[in-house]
């Protein structure tokens, strides 16, 4: 778990939150199914798990519904996956920004 601040506000970001985030900073739009960890009945989700992933992630990710903001997820995404409801989206002026701070608090420790 590492802990960054930002606005004089402190946000701990667990490892696999920390990879959901450099997952969605690259690719865009994912599927909250796309983040499953584990084999066989082990598997979990922490985006799933995860209460407010917003505050989690200090702002980076927000969990989309299809049919309340499906103007927001592009249409190649939806096209591609037509039966995906709940969507991660980064959000991109914050993703940067949490990116920066994630990276220079593993360079501390």
């Amino acid at each position: 778990m590492k802990t960054i601040t930002i606005n004089n506000k402190q946000h701990h970001i667990s490892a696999a939150l920390e990879r959901a985030i450099m997952r969605a900073s690259v690719a865009g739009p994912l599927a909250i199914s796309d983040f499953e960890e584990g084999v066989g009945r082990n598997r979990k989700n922490p985006v799933a798990a995860a209460r407010n992933l917003a505050e989690q992630t200090a702002g980076a990710l927000t969990v989309a519904l299809v049919w309340r903001a499906s103007s927001k997820i592009p249409a190649r995404c939806l096209k591609a996956r037509p039966r995906v409801q709940k969507w991660i989206l980064p959000n991109t002026r914050r993703i940067n920004l949490v990116l920066k701070k994630l990276r220079a608090a593993g360079e501390k420790s």
